[in-house]
C-alpha cells in the first residue's frame, strides 16, 4: 500500500489519482494517517457506497473472482487504515460511527 503526505497529494494530485487505481494511497498528515485514495470500483465495494457499483465498470470486474479479489484488497486497506480488521459490515459501521461523530 502506497502513502504520501497530504502536502504531496495536494502537489501530485494527477499520480496520486493513477497510483489509487491500482491499490490504496493513504495520505498522512504530520505522521498520522488521516485519509485514503481509492479507487471508484474499490470503494462501491463498501456495502455505504454499493448504489456507486451501478457506474460503469470494467468487464473483468463483474466476476466472481475479480469482486473477491477487490473485496479482499478492500479489506486490507481498511484494516491498515483503522488499524483493525472485521468484517465488511463491521468496518462500515465503525466508518459510519466515525462520521457521525464528526457531526457533533
Amino acid at each position: 500500500m502506497k502513502s504520501m503526505t497530504a502536502r504531496d497529494a495536494k502537489n501530485r494530485l494527477g499520480s496520486a489519482l493513477d497510483a489509487a487505481q491500482q491499490e490504496a494511497v493513504l495520505i498522512t498528515r504530520h505522521d498520522r494517517r488521516v485519509a485514503a485514495l481509492v479507487s471508484i470500483e474499490e470503494l462501491a465495494l463498501i456495502p455505504r457506497y454499493r448504489h456507486l457499483a451501478a457506474a460503469k465498470m470494467p468487464d473483468d470486474a463483474m466476476n466472481a473472482e475479480a469482486i473477491a479479489e477487490r473485496q479482499k484488497r478492500v479489506m486490507g486497506w481498511l484494516g491498515a487504515f483503522r488499524g483493525k480488521f472485521g468484517t465488511v459490515e463491521e468496518i462500515d459501521a465503525n466508518l459510519r460511527e466515525q462520521r457521525d461523530s464528526w457531526d457533533r
